[in-house]
């Protein structure tokens, strides 16, 4: 019986380490965020090449927001820099409803890190002033539509 609820509760603790760490990749030393935005380029381009870019990133913000706030509660650490899942849906919104290319590709990984890191207003409020797993995810969300918007005005 024992046995049974240590399974349990391992359970409850790995998958969403797994998935809010992508698969222990937010572990590896150095720069996790960028590590976290340039895994999400090979499946922002084979979501758009199957139509479905803008339906990953609907399923993505949430499990985000779940496994990040079951992480801060594991760890109780408030944003730990292992979670880069939220930087996997930042990169989603900013290559929302935008056609991919070489030029947009660089450019809204270069323009989302560059928003992620400054914080520019409301984010860096946004992170201080939310908690748990919607803190760790709204700042790169809203990164996101930053970079959105200027790709657009770029390119548009």
């Amino acid at each position: 019986m024992q046995n049974r609820e240590s399974n349990r509760s391992y359970r409850k603790k790995i998958i969403p380490e797994i998935l809010s760490t992508c698969a222990h990749l937010g572990y590896m030393p150095g720069p996790t965020g960028t590590y976290g935005s340039l895994l999400a380029i090979p499946f922002v381009i084979i979501s758009e090449h199957l139509h479905i870019k803008e339906l990953m990133l609907l399923l993505i913000i949430p499990l985000a927001i779940w496994s990040s706030h079951k992480m801060v509660e594991i760890l109780g650490i408030p944003d730990p820099s292992e979670i880069i899942l939220d930087e996997v849906a930042g990169i989603f919104v900013t290559f929302s409803f935008i056609k991919l290319s070489f030029v947009t590709l660089f450019w809204g990984f270069i323009l989302f890190r560059i928003f992620d890191i400054i914080k520019p207003y409301p984010i860096r409020w946004l992170e201080r002033n939310l908690s748990g797993g919607i803190s760790i995810v709204i700042d790169d969300v809203a990164a996101g539509i930053y970079s959105n918007m200027a790709l657009r005005l770029f390119f548009l």
